[in-house]
């Protein structure tokens, strides 16, 4: 029993020390992870930030899939091509976006671009879980999914718009969203309308 509550309080000084440090969020998982391992306590539930539940009080559980409005969003946006080709930005991407296994020369079936959709939406949707520390409506978790689909997870976590975001500043973070509209120093008229549409998401 003494040897647990000396843990507790490892882990007590683990969390000051995070936050007087101000390490990055991401690692707040890292670190909740290790230790609810470590003083055998029940996994994090889904949706919560880290320590919810035993160092923190629970917060209101953020929506950890994207509607079907956001996908569809997405998929109007992105296209959906079935031969690989470079984006605007030189990055080699084939189906609704999907940069990560494209390569030139590559083809694939429109099946197969729904499946890298799904992969690739559960790594976005998850950058949005972990880095996002406030509550977020529906709306406002695809808008920022589709932010991050296009933009990668560490644009969006190195962002001023996180930043405001994590302070509650919803409507700051809003026009932030317009801030991102150009690939290689050139202003695209389809980024522009895209990060319009996200912003118009995520105040509705």
């Amino acid at each position: 029993m003494a040897s647990l509550e000396n843990n507790r309080l490892r882990a007590l000084k683990i969390y000051a020390d995070k936050a007087d440090k101000s390490v990055p969020m991401l690692l707040d998982y890292h670190i909740d992870d290790f230790l609810r391992e470590l003083l055998s306590l029940p996994d994090r539930p889904v949706g919560q930030p880290p320590y919810s539940g035993w160092l923190t009080t629970p917060q209101g559980i953020n929506p950890v899939q994207t509607s079907r409005a956001g996908i569809d969003l997405i998929k109007r946006w992105e296209g959906c091509r079935i031969k690989a080709y470079r984006c605007p930005a030189g990055i080699w991407t084939i189906g609704y976006g999907h940069t990560g296994t494209a390569k030139p020369g590559m083809c694939i079936s429109y099946d197969e671009a729904e499946e890298l959709l799904k992969q690739d939406l559960q790594r976005f949707e998850k950058a949005v879980q972990t880095l996002v520390r406030v509550p977020l409506n529906q709306n406002q978790f695809d808008a920022l999914v589709s932010f991050t689909y296009n933009v990668g997870a560490k644009a969006f976590g190195d962002s001023t718009l996180l930043s405001l975001l994590n302070q509650k500043k919803y409507l700051a973070c809003a026009e932030q969203l317009l801030r991102w509209t150009k690939a290689g120093n050139v202003t695209l008229k389809g980024l522009v309308d895209r990060r319009t549409e996200e912003k118009d998401l995520f105040l509705s």
